[in-house]
């Protein structure tokens, strides 16, 4: 009878029990403290832990999170710090052009680490730049490595090489097919695509006498005339036909001697039978012709001639004109008189030389002109 109560309570006592065991393992532990789950009534796949009757899980990177180590040997009530082990990322190219752009991503396992925080470093920034949240930029031509590193040391590498960008044509950045006398400017050529690597240019001209050109496009106008300004890259070429223009006289102005005559009035007067050297200013400085022609109104109160020599021959007011090539005129009033008293004639703003020569000296004819300067 006690044989048969004692089967009776053992029999009862495993029923009790059974369901429990069937929680905390569904399966015989093995030496790595887990258990196989075939059926996968966990939810976890064919395997997981329980270390001690913790709810099933796993051990993400061979870390229990709650024990903080892979077996079930040892037991915590408080999780573990989770560390990333190793780094994915995606968008890296293996390849990128010159000037080009790429963000790059990246993302580490375990995915629960507590810190995901990824920085980026580039072996050569002359080639290759990066910034903190990933944006590559290919700034040069050749290899760098791209790291992506964790804030443990966890990293990962990745080779790439930034491709030269050859130019498919080029073109002088210039409408301008004039320049002036003794002038210089700086010709720039474009480059088509936009990122061209490698961007120099020879110069060249057609006629150095005309128009020089330096190594750096800058060029100087030496002489009237036309020449060909052509820009050299590899073997792409374009050429720009300039020509040089004279400066124009914008404006002239009549110079007097310093010596010369004024009546009460404040006008020039000259004597009868003098002469008096007139000279010419002009704006701007650089005027490429100063040849000017001479006039009078009235040749026989006084003549002048091509240099600017007035000789008064009878009393009166004659009007004398400059006119330059460009055609800016300027104009002035003499008046001629009569001396009986004074047998010699004076030469004005001339004084006569042994050989015959001169010196002169000039002045401004326009008061308010000199006062404002």
């Amino acid at each position: 009878m006690k044989k048969r109560i004692l089967i009776l309570v053992t029999t009862l006592m495993m029923i009790i029990t059974l369901p429990f065991s069937a929680f905390a393992h569904g399966g015989r532990t093995d030496g790595s403290g887990g258990h196989k789950d075939n059926k996968n009534k966990s939810g976890l796949g064919g395997y997981h832990y329980h270390c001690g009757g913790y709810p099933a899980h796993l051990h993400t990177g061979g870390v229990c999170p709650y024990t903080g180590g892979g077996s079930s040997s040892s037991y915590s009530s408080t999780p573990k710090t989770v560390y990333a082990t190793s780094i994915t990322a995606k968008n890296v190219p293996s390849k990128i052009n010159a000037g080009d752009t790429a963000t790059l991503e990246a993302s580490v396992y375990p995915s629960n680490a507590e810190d995901k925080t990824i920085t980026w470093e580039s072996s050569d920034s002359s080639i290759l730049t990066v910034s903190s949240s990933g944006v590559l930029t290919a700034v040069g031509v050749g290899t760098a490595t791209i790291t992506a590193k964790t804030s443990r040391g966890t990293s990962k590498k990745f080779t790439i090489t930034v491709n030269e960008v050859a130019a498919e044509s080029i073109s002088i950045a210039d409408n301008e097919t004039e320049i002036l006398l003794g002038d210089n400017k700086t010709l720039i050529c474009s480059f088509t695509p936009d990122n061209t690597t490698d961007k120099s240019v020879e110069w060249s001209s057609s006629d150095e006498a005309i128009i020089s050109v330096s190594a750096d496009g800058e060029i100087t106008a030496n002489k009237i005339g036309v020449a060909t300004i052509t820009a050299t890259h590899k073997e792409l070429t374009d050429a720009l036909l300039i020509e040089v223009k004279p400066v124009d006289a914008k404006s002239i102005d009549i110079i007097l001697p310093e010596d010369v005559e004024t009546n009460d009035s404040g006008k020039t007067k000259l004597k009868k039978g003098s002469q008096m050297q007139l000279n010419v200013e002009f704006e701007p400085e650089n005027t490429t012709y100063k040849d000017v022609e001479w006039s009078v109104s009235e040749e026989g109160i006084a003549t002048v001639d091509e240099n600017g020599v007035i000789t008064a021959r009878a009393s009166g007011i004659v009007i004398v004109t400059a006119t330059a090539k460009s055609g800016a005129t300027e104009e002035i009033e003499i008046e001629v008189y009569s001396d009986a008293g004074n047998i010699a004639t004076g030469i004005v703003g001339l004084a006569v030389l042994g050989g015959g020569g001169a010196a002169l000296y000039y002045k401004k004819k326009k008061k308010k002109e000199a006062e404002i300067e």
